[in-house]
């Protein structure tokens, strides 16, 4: 019997590729040498038998080792609004202060910052009906989007010690805040005299 093609073919189960395992195989050949000058087949069935266990198992660690952890579980709490039917939710800190927009009646929004330890507060205007509560840092500076009293969209910047403050354009007529980081720095957009939107950032003055 042909002992090199019994062994040397491995088998494919299903979509899995052909997987040999070497060390049951040096054992194996190691015991052909010293033990069966001339094997049998139902020795080398019984061979065959002792790979066989060895995939199975060798399969079933892998798989075990693949499949995902169980996933993390959440609770869901409601964010109250400012008076109004619907609220959103853009940003969140390290300490769990949130910030968004929220009706406050049927055609007015206004940013808010919330958390746990503390009651939804209106962020106000620019002087304007709406506002849009877009990021925040860990110091709960939150920016956004504000009308003004003359009906254009600025970016803005609040605190709780300063307020809303808008923080202008360049030259032209709009102006909105994307993000901010922990030193107070703002970055977003503002459009020229002409009419020409750039990025934009604003840094604290003095």
């Amino acid at each position: 019997m042909d002992t090199e093609a019994y062994f040397e073919q491995p088998k494919s189960f299903g979509c899995l590729p052909p997987l040999r395992v070497p060390d049951l195989e040096l054992v194996t050949r190691e015991y052909l040498n010293l033990n069966l000058a001339s094997p049998t087949l139902s020795g080398l069935r019984s061979i065959r038998r002792m790979y066989v266990k060895h995939f199975v198992l060798f399969v079933a660690a892998t798989l075990a080792l693949a499949l995902p952890v169980s996933a993390q579980r959440y609770n869901i709490a409601t964010i109250p609004t400012l008076g109004g039917a619907a609220s959103g939710a853009s940003a969140v800190n390290s300490s769990g202060q949130v910030a968004g927009t929220s009706q406050v009646s049927t055609q007015i929004r206004h940013a808010f910052i919330w958390s746990k330890t503390s009651a939804i507060r209106d962020l106000g205007t620019l002087g304007g009906m709406n506002s849009y509560g877009v990021a925040l840092n860990d110091s709960g500076q939150v920016v956004g989007n504000a009308i003004t009293g003359t009906g254009v969209s600025h970016a803005f910047s609040w605190t709780a010690a300063g307020g809303m403050v808008d923080l202008g354009t360049l030259g032209g007529d709009f102006s909105s805040a994307s993000a901010v980081n922990q030193n107070g720095q703002v970055v977003g957009g503002a459009n020229t005299g002409t009419g020409a939107d750039h990025a934009s950032s604003w840094t604290a003055a003095g």
